[in-house]
């Protein structure tokens, strides 16, 4: 598990933030503190019992656009130790009657983190082949052009959509090829197809939030390229693999609805949009205050900041004041 992850998550191009689960997270951590043997430790007695880090072989490339970034490998790898996993599961009654009483308590913590945990490697690492699938630069470059002033609402989508769907539909083609010569499981394809989502919906986030002005035609504007997305990559996700039912509604989809309905708020509803979805957290009780966590990490305050500059565009006071309640929240987030 450990070599599988240093291996194929190295490349990861985008933040990890979200992406691995706290057991998970627990578990590399723990394989690479009493497990695996630092350069520098010589022969000490005390890591006698690690080995070295292990290295990937030369002869494996993970750099191919063409092979998505060796989607074929990293599946391999992954659904090898997710395997091994289910194997272990089938055995655990029976490993549970060979091991000495006193060591079932280790056998049981074995089961319930390291093996319950394998499945976790999918998102991170199949995460590296929808980040290199795209060339976000570019998407967020063609955004930044646009006149989100617009005064009338337009029918036409932007053709940064246009981009974006045509990246999507070479990956498409991409995994049909390496699903020719790799069997591609509906779990990984429901991964990968969530990632993707993931990336888009994010980077559109991102490019809304970078607008300096933006009246309501270009809000209308944002809707419109974004229900245009939404329409095509449902089709073109499910085209080949209409199995991919979870798909519908497309994952993270209200990330961006949400963000671009704000933008409709007057400035007294705008200030109580942003504190709704920070400030409430403190009256959670705690076992309720993780998982709110969790699930409300939405929006950074750089997204927050473009929403109220834009918003607040013609009225600095109230600008001024909604930007300091992001600034302030920052630190408490």
């Amino acid at each position: 598990m450990y070599a599988v992850h240093e291996f194929f998550s190295i490349d990861l191009t985008v933040s990890s933030n979200n992406l691995y689960t706290p057991k998970l997270s627990s578990v590399l951590k723990r394989i690479s503190d009493n497990l695996i043997k630092d350069g520098s430790c010589g022969d000490d007695i005390l890591v006698k019992d690690r080995v070295l880090k292990p290295i990937l072989s030369e002869i494996v490339d993970l750099k191919r656009p063409e092979q998505l970034h060796g989607l074929a490998e990293r599946t391999v790898a992954v659904e090898s130790v997710v395997f091994l996993s289910k194997q272990y599961e089938f055995l655990q009654e029976y490993m549970e009657y060979l091991v000495p009483p006193q060591n079932k308590i280790i056998l049981q913590q074995f089961f319930n983190q390291t093996i319950s945990s394998a499945t976790d490697l999918r998102r991170p690492i199949y995460m590296t082949v929808a980040a290199q699938a795209f060339d976000l630069r570019q998407i967020l470059m063609s955004m930044s052009k646009i006149n989100w002033e617009v005064k009338e609402v337009m029918s036409q989508h932007n053709s940064y959509i246009d981009i974006i769907l045509r990246e999507i539909q070479i990956f498409t083609m991409r995994l049909e090829h390496v699903n020719s010569k790799v069997y591609v499981s509906m779990d990984v394809l429901r991964v990968l197809w969530g990632n993707i989502a993931h990336i888009i919906t994010h980077t559109l986030v991102q490019g809304f939030s970078e607008a300096k002005k933006c009246s309501n035609g270009g809000r209308a504007l944002m809707q419109l390229d974004f229900t245009q997305f939404l329409s095509k990559f449902e089709k073109i996700s499910s085209l080949k693999f209409e199995k991919i039912s979870s798909l519908r509604p497309v994952p993270h989809k209200e990330y961006v609805e949400n963000y671009v309905k704000a933008y409709y708020l007057p400035e007294n509803e705008l200030e109580k949009w942003i504190k709704e979805n920070y400030v409430k957290a403190y009256y959670l009780p705690e076992n309720e205050l993780e998982k709110w966590i969790k699930e409300h990490s939405e929006y950074s305050s750089k997204h927050l900041f473009g929403l109220v500059s834009c918003v607040c565009q013609n009225n600095k006071k109230s600008k001024q004041r909604l930007l300091q309640i992001v600034d302030d929240l920052k630190y408490t987030r």
